[in-house]
C-alpha cells in the first residue's frame, strides 16, 4: 500500500468522529524465565520536550508522576520515560548547557544546523535503516522531503516529525467593520493597501474621536522579526517568515530571498509605513501575545496571528469588547507576476535527535512509532490542541485516562480550571493526526468540523489560502556551510531589517547587507544549497 493511501485509511476515521487524538510513547521488552516465572526487563530513556508556550508545569506537580505522565505508564508498561520539560524561551540555553556538560538526554529536539554540528561532533547517532526495518508506522507517514531534512553525509540522523503547515497557518486578519465605516473596499494593490492603512490610522475608524489606532502591527516570533507580516512580503514576490529563512530557485541557483532585489522593494514599503506613522511603533518589541492583545482591543486594523488563535480566541474576545467588530482573512495584493506567495514549510514539526550515548534506541523509536499507529476512536491520549478538553460523561472534572470522553470547546468557552490545566500540553510531541494528515484529509476534516459548528470558517479559509498559494523552501536540505555561516548572516540581517524599517538607516543599508552576505560565506551557502537541493 502506498504511503498516501496508508495515511488516508488511518485518518479518515477522524473526519467521522471529530475527536482528534494522539497516543504517546512506545517500548519493547525482553523476557526470561526464573523459578518465580517470566521476568520483564524494562527499558528507559530521557526525553527533553518544550512546554506549551511559556506555561510552566505547576510547582506542586512532578512531571514524571501525574495523570498525564501516567498515560504512558499505563499504555506502555515496559518503558520508563524520564520527562525533562523546559519552557521554549529557555530551551536553547538548556540544550547548550546539557550538550556542553555531556549530560545529554537520550532524545531531544534539534534544528538542521544543530543536527549537522552534533553529528560531526559525535553527539547524536545515525538511525540508518531503523524506520524501514522495524518502525513502519513512522516510515509510512514520512514523505521523501521529510526524510531529506534529517539526512547528512549520506546518513539518516534524527527522527523527522511530519509537519503540515496548513494545520494552523499564520495569516493576516483585517477589520472589515472599519473598512465599511470608512467606505473602503478590500485593497487589491499595494497603493490601495497603503491608502487603507492610512485611513485606519488617521480617519478614526473606531469612531471614538481619539487618535489611538494604527493601520498595521507586527511582532517578533521565533527570533524572526516581522514574522506575522509575511503575507505582505509575498506582494513583492519574496518569501519571508513561516518558520525560517526561505530560499528560492533563481535561474540555476538556489538563493536566500533576503538577498533578492525584490526584498529591497519590500523593505522600502515597510519603511514608508513606519515613517508615515501607519505602523505601530512597538512592532519590533512586541511579543505575539501583546500583538494579539492590541488586535483584540481594537488598536490595530491589520495584524497577523495563528489562524485558530484569531478564530477561537481573539475574535470572540474582540466581540465581547465591541459586538460590532468584524474581521476577515486578508488576502494580500498579488506580486507583479500575479501570484500570491505564502510560506509553507516542509517538516513543520521539526526533528528529534537520539544521543550517541542512548542505550535504548529501540525504545525511543518505538515511542514515536506507537504514537501514530493507533485507532482514532479509542485513543487514551490526543493532540493536546488548546481548544480540546477531556471530560467525564457528567461533564465534571477534566479527565484523560479513559479517552472516550472528548468534548471539543472553543477557547473562549474554557473554564478557569481548563485554562489552568493547559500545562498538560507539555507532553505533546507534534506526532499528532492533524500534524501528519495530508492536505486533502486535513481540509476535509476541518470542513466537516465547520459544518458541525465546532470549528470556525476563518480557520478553514486560512488553510485553503495556504494550500492554494503555499510556497515551500527550495533549500529543504542544508549542510555544513549553512551551519557555519548563516547564524552571523541572519543576525546581521535582523539588525539591517529593523534599522531600515525604523528609518535608522537608509534603504542602501540593504545593499551593504548583500555585500556582507557574500563576504561572509554567502556564496558557499548558495553553492551548497544548490548542490544539495537540485
Amino acid at each position: 500500500m502506498k504511503r498516501s493511501a496508508i495515511r488516508y485509511v488511518f485518518l479518515t476515521a477522524l473526519a467521522v468522529v471529530i475527536t482528534a487524538g494522539l497516543a504517546a510513547s512506545g517500548g519493547t521488552q525482553s523476557s526470561g524465565n526464573t523459578a518465580a516465572g517470566p521476568v520483564t526487563v524494562r527499558k528507559s530513556f530521557s526525553l527533553l520536550n518544550p512546554s506549551f508556550q511559556q506555561m510552566p508545569v505547576p510547582p506542586d506537580v512532578d512531571v514524571n508522576n501525574n495523570e498525564w505522565a501516567d498515560i504512558f505508564k499505563k499504555e506502555l508498561p515496559d518503558i520508563d520515560i524520564n520527562w525533562i520539560i523546559v519552557p521554549p524561551d529557555q530551551l536553547t540555553q538548556r540544550i547548550n548547557i546539557l550538550v556542553g556538560s555531556g549530560d545529554i538526554p537520550d532524545c531531544l529536539p534539534m534544528n538542521m544546523a544543530q543536527m549537522i554540528s552534533w553529528s560531526d561532533m559525535g553527539i547524536i547517532r545515525n538511525i540508518n535503516g531503523l524506520y524501514e526495518s522495524s518502525y513502519q508506522n513512522i516510515y509510512n507517514f514520512l514523505t521523501e522531503d521529510d526524510l531529506k531534512t534529517t539526512r547528512y553525509n549520506g546518513n539518516q540522523y534524527g527522527i523527522a516529525i511530519p509537519g503540515n503547515r496548513l494545520e494552523n497557518p499564520n495569516v493576516l486578519c483585517i477589520r472589515t467593520d472599519w473598512l465599511d465605516k470608512l467606505g473602503l473596499s478590500m485593497p487589491k494593490t499595494i497603493d490601495e493597501l497603503y491608502n487603507v492603512l492610512y485611513a485606519f490610522t488617521y480617519k478614526d475608524p473606531d469612531g471614538n474621536g481619539k487618535d489611538d489606532t494604527y493601520g498595521i502591527a507586527g511582532c517578533t516570533n521565533s527570533n524572526i522579526s516581522f514574522n506575522h507580516m509575511m503575507q505582505i512580503f509575498g506582494s513583492f514576490g519574496v518569501i519571508y517568515g513561516g518558520g525560517g529563512y526561505n530560499f528560492s530557485k533563481v535561474g540555476n541557483q538556489i538563493i536566500p530571498d533576503i538577498i533578492r532585489p525584490e526584498m529591497r522593494d519590500a523593505l522600502a514599503f515597510f519603511a514608508r509605513l513606519y515613517k508615515d506613522g501607519l505602523m505601530d511603533k512597538d512592532t519590533f518589541n512586541m511579543t505575539a501575545p501583546q500583538l494579539e492583545d492590541k488586535g483584540t482591543r481594537g488598536i490595530v486594523g491589520l495584524w497577523g496571528f495563528a489562524a485558530n488563535g484569531i478564530a477561537a480566541r481573539a475574535y470572540p474576545n474582540m466581540q465581547k469588547a465591541n459586538p460590532n467588530a468584524r474581521v476577515a482573512l486578508f488576502i494580500q495584493p498579488p506580486a507583479p507576476d500575479g501570484k500570491l506567495y505564502y510560506p509553507v514549510g516542509r517538516n513543520g514539526g521539526g526533528m528529534r535527535g537520539v544521543s550517541a550515548k542512548c542505550k535504548n534506541v529501540d525504545a525511543v523509536m518505538e515511542f514515536f512509532n506507537w504514537m501514530i499507529g493507533q485507532d482514532m476512536s479509542t485513543l487514551p491520549y490526543y493532540t493536546l490542541n488548546a481548544d480540546m478538553v477531556y471530560q467525564k460523561p457528567d461533564h465534571s472534572d477534566a479527565e484523560a485516562l479513559d479517552g472516550k470522553y472528548l468534548v471539543e470547546k472553543t477557547q473562549d468557552k474554557l473554564t478557569a480550571q481548563e485554562w489552568a490545566d493547559r500545562w498538560r500540553m507539555c507532553y505533546r510531541t507534534h506526532m499528532g493526526t492533524m500534524q501528519v494528515a495530508p492536505d486533502n484529509i486535513l481540509l476535509d476534516i476541518n470542513a466537516t468540523r465547520v459544518k458541525l459548528g465546532i470549528a470556525n470558517q476563518f480557520h478553514l479559509d486560512a488553510q485553503l489560502f495556504a494550500q492554494k498559494n503555499g510556497v515551500t523552501n527550495a533549500a529543504a536540505i542544508q549542510g555544513p556551510a549553512y551551519a557555519e555561516y548563516m547564524n552571523d548572516i541572519i543576525s546581521y540581517w535582523e539588525e539591517t531589517l529593523a534599522s531600515i524599517v525604523t528609518g535608522a538607516k537608509p534603504i542602501t543599508a540593504w545593499d551593504d547587507f548583500v555585500k556582507f552576505f557574500y563576504a561572509n560565506g554567502g556564496q558557499k551557502v548558495i553553492d551548497e544549497a544548490t548542490a544539495l537541493n537540485s
